[in-house]
């Protein structure tokens, strides 16, 4: 009887959560924008240069000296693409090994070497060219993603009591060289700051231009912000969408269940990329003149500001871009929904 109590309960559970999830995907245009009136498209075009096709589940792709690395979360491996799409080098090994992966959720290729972030393990590890490991870094809290400035000195995310911060740390000797709290620059910008659930709320990622800054872009709201190279907030940025900050929620799914989430749970800014002069932003704000495509809304570095977007086309059978990554050449690389990568100029 004990048993059959507890199979309903959990049938229930997963019923509740199913209907939930239905309700969310129905309901993710009511809070969309319809239109961005004060968006300014420019005359550029992407002329598509290189296309091709990857067998496998690619999360992230990055530009480096003309090389393209995409990162197979299906392998744990990080393979190279030359000019003309080429393979290269393929790195990483995954296991549960210090030296090994287990979650790649960040990459970088420097001189001597490469950076990875292997999540479940909280590591931030340096291998050198034999893609050997040379130290690592172990964090005591969870990092959910990172962005080297200069040197050795790393960028994350940390919730502590009522505040929400940017830590950078020297992983080579473990120290904390500068602390950010982003409480009193969210509150003066949208008269609230959430008193709970702030990873979900101030839940992004990175980006990185060869000059040492870094951006950090929020999923759920229309805002960024850019460090300089030794992790101070240079600008803090609305973006062009100007969507509002959203809420934490808690909901009750079952007995004894409970999902913690935030209020509208809409990503809006599906990925970034920099170079020397400007901020690409890979929009999810779309509205229906948008349907052949995704925008890529353009902020100027150094003045902090919006400069003007232009249109990321779809594939042919509708597939969407994903993420971008660029260089402080005129190209840009976009990998879609299939695990197509297009290289485009910008003309």
């Amino acid at each position: 009887m004990k048993k059959s109590i507890l199979l309903l309960t959990t049938l229930l559970a997963l019923l509740l959560s199913f209907l939930f999830f239905l309700n969310q995907e129905e309901s993710l245009d009511e809070g969309r924008p319809t239109s961005i009136s004060n968006r300014v498209f420019s005359h550029e075009n992407l002329v598509r240069v290189e296309e091709f096709e990857i067998i496998g589940r690619i999360t992230k792709i990055y530009r480096s000296s003309g090389s393209i690395w995409v990162v197979d979360a299906a392998t744990n491996q990080i393979s190279q693409f030359l000019d003309g799409f080429k393979p290269g080098n393929v790195l990483s090994r995954s296991g549960g090994a210090p030296w090994e992966n287990s979650s790649i959720w960040y990459f970088e290729k420097v001189e001597d070497g490469h950076y990875i972030l292997d999540r479940p393990k909280k590591m931030i590890k340096k291998y050198n060219l034999n893609d050997s490991l040379e130290y690592y870094f172990k964090a005591k809290d969870y990092i959910d993603n990172c962005s080297r400035l200069a040197d050795e000195n790393f960028l994350f995310t940390r919730e502590t009591g009522n505040d929400f911060q940017f830590v950078t740390t020297d992983i080579k000797t473990s120290e904390v060289n500068n602390v950010q709290s982003i409480k009193e620059m969210i509150f003066a910008t949208y008269k609230k700051f959430p008193d709970r659930n702030r990873s979900l709320v101030f839940e992004g990622n990175y980006s990185r231009n060869r000059a040492g800054q870094s951006i950090y872009y929020f999923y759920k709201f229309g805002y960024l912000l850019l460090f300089d190279s030794v992790g101070n907030i240079k600008h803090g940025l609305r973006t062009i969408d100007n969507f509002e900050l959203p809420d934490p929620v808690s909901r009750q799914l079952g007995p004894g269940i409970q999902e913690e989430s935030v209020e509208p749970d809409i990503f809006v800014n599906s990925s970034a990329c920099m170079d020397e002069n400007n901020i690409y932003i890979l929009s999810n704000i779309i509205k229906s003149a948008y349907k052949n495509g995704k925008v890529i809304d353009v902020y100027s570095i150094n003045e902090g500001k919006y400069l003007y977007s232009f249109l990321v086309p779809n594939l042919k059978n509708g597939e969407e871009p994903t993420e971008i990554a660029k260089e402080d050449d005129n190209k840009i690389s976009v990998l879609y929904e299939d695990m197509t990568i297009s290289t485009y100029e910008i003309k």
